[in-house]
């Protein structure tokens, strides 16, 4: 007769609630300011809970940032089944730029072989930039994508477009994800098959413009409010003299 497994240790609810305290302001601190808030001693400060309590959990910052990163929202929650690669660039993007903050994004662009930025390319970006590009590989497979596109290239397109349109304007508007799209599909896509647009939706298409307009819904470039009216009237100059 087989013996029977002992029965897991129960967790003292003190203990899962001073867990739960811990996370909650290792996460707080990230969203607020970046992973270099989140220290032992700026997460003992938010929460009330004593350094040594934390030490006994965690060995330094870095472990702790990767336990909080371990509660955020796992991507097979983020995307269903049938998601369109639309849905999953939207989900990525909220995650990495909208949820996590921009602080994330500097860590990365500033310091990229340090402990931290590891931590985040493991346990944020590379996850949710898999979840896109198995989405991407679907629509490749069944012929919407064509089969010469390089995935991964289309991957880094995304995030170093986020990234610029990040260091140009502060922040990424509404309409960000729905225009990126939009301009990779017509560019991926298959001739003669319908393009990977999830239908339904309202998509912003470009239109002719004069030189140096920004595009429609973009946010206005700090130099624009400045520049004097110009006058592109012949008659109005001649009506002048």
């Amino acid at each position: 007769m087989a013996a029977t497994p002992d029965p897991a240790p129960s967790v003292d609810p003190r203990t899962a609630r001073t867990d739960r305290k811990i996370v909650a302001g290792a996460l707080r601190l990230l969203r607020e300011g970046g992973p270099q808030r989140v220290t032992i001693e700026a997460v003992s400060t938010l929460t009330g809970v004593a350094k040594t309590s934390i030490y006994r959990r965690y060995d330094n910052s870095t472990q702790l940032l990767e336990a909080a990163l371990q509660h955020t929202t796992p991507v097979a929650h983020v995307l269903p089944e049938d998601a369109g690669w639309e849905q999953a660039l939207t989900a990525a993007v909220d995650v990495l730029l909208r949820d996590m903050g921009v602080g994330v994004a500097i860590t990365l662009l500033q310091d990229p072989n340090s402990a931290t930025s590891r931590v985040l390319r493991a346990s944020v970006v590379r996850p949710r930039m898999n979840a896109l590009r198995a989405v991407l590989q679907l629509e490749q497979q069944r012929g919407a994508i064509r089969a010469a596109v390089d995935l991964d290239m289309v991957i880094d397109f995304i995030l170093g477009s986020a990234y610029a349109h990040l260091a140009r304007y502060g922040s990424l508007d509404e309409r960000w994800t729905e225009r990126v799209h939009r301009a990779l599909a017509d560019q991926i896509a298959t001739p003669g098959t319908s393009s990977p647009v999830t239908p339904g939706r309202g998509t912003w298409i470009p239109g002719p413009q004069a030189p140096g307009t920004p595009l429609a819904g973009s946010p206005p470039r700090e130099d624009d409010a400045a520049r004097p009216a110009q006058k592109t009237s012949r008659s109005s100059g001649r009506s002048a003299r």
